[in-house]
């Protein structure tokens, strides 16, 4: 494992952090990398904390008043960090961690947006999401606002909407009832997602059914919510898209073109002679 030595600079700027409210905000499905954000109220400026190879984790998903603190552990191996919290019992042990600055109006979706420019030495903490910063003041592109979001404004990543029937309200308490629903779509950009959602209840009917019948369960574009509600739809949605998890689902075959019209046959009038 590699040795890490911090700088003074990390130390002191995570320090202007203490109080913050924290997210765990992104973690790859190999779990080996994992980035926190941290925000205060009134502030423009997010901090971001990315660890790298990560082996451990004990903590909420998000809580307020979080005071992080940085830390290196000696071991055979090396060095490992830890990033601990003792108010809620969080610690993180994982290979290395960068701290990144940014606008609080660029939400960052992936790994990649942090790795997309190396930290130049001579560069300032707060302005590392400048080209972020740029990329969100463009409104190129629109997202539309769906029902039920709350929360504070994300960096547009697609024109999407939660298509369902226009009479949906009209038997939504039996939909709950049920706990199962298969005709909603997910619309983003054009391209159309069919969607399955079930409760867990009704998901283990089914699974339990189809293991019985055939020893195998599989639905494409399957999500679980806790009941399945208008409201919970669009949170699954809304989550599905702001965490770039769209990618995984199976679009509707897209339209064959239309075939081109035959040309009229000539008439005998037009043959010459």
């Amino acid at each position: 494992m590699k040795t890490i030595t911090f700088e003074q600079r990390d130390i002191s700027t995570l320090a202007d952090w203490q109080g913050a409210f924290a997210q765990v905000w992104l973690f790859h499905v190999s779990l080996k990398r994992m980035a926190i954000r941290l925000s205060i109220a009134d502030r423009e400026e997010v901090l971001y904390l990315t660890a790298v190879t990560c082996d451990r984790i004990s903590s909420p998903f998000s809580w307020d008043g979080a005071r992080i603190t940085l830390d290196c552990e000696e071991t055979p191996d090396g060095c490992v960090t830890k990033l601990m919290d003792p108010g809620v019992n969080m610690e993180l042990r994982c290979g290395g961690v960068s701290l990144w600055a940014g606008p609080s109006t660029a939400f960052i979706q992936s790994f990649e947006e942090f790795l997309s420019e190396p930290l130049p030495d001579n560069e300032s903490l707060g302005v590392r999401l400048a080209l972020i910063e740029q990329r969100s003041a463009k409104p190129s592109i629109e997202q539309k606002a769906t029902p039920g979001h709350t929360g504070p404004p994300r960096e547009p990543m697609n024109t999407y909407t939660l298509l369902l029937p226009t009479d949906f309200e009209d038997y939504a308490r039996e939909v709950a009832s049920k706990g199962w629903f298969s005709a909603a779509k997910l619309d983003i950009a054009g391209r159309r997602y069919p969607l399955n959602f079930y409760d867990p209840t009704r998901h283990g009917q089914e699974a339990a059914d189809e293991l019985t019948c055939r020893e195998v369960f599989f639905e494409p574009n399957l999500i679980l919510v806790p009941q399945v509600t208008r409201a919970n739809m669009e949170k699954a949605v809304d989550y599905l898209v702001r965490t770039d998890q769209v990618k995984s689902l199976i679009p509707e075959p897209e339209p064959e073109p239309e075939p081109e019209p035959e040309p009229e046959p000539e008439s005998s009038d037009d043959v010459p002679r």
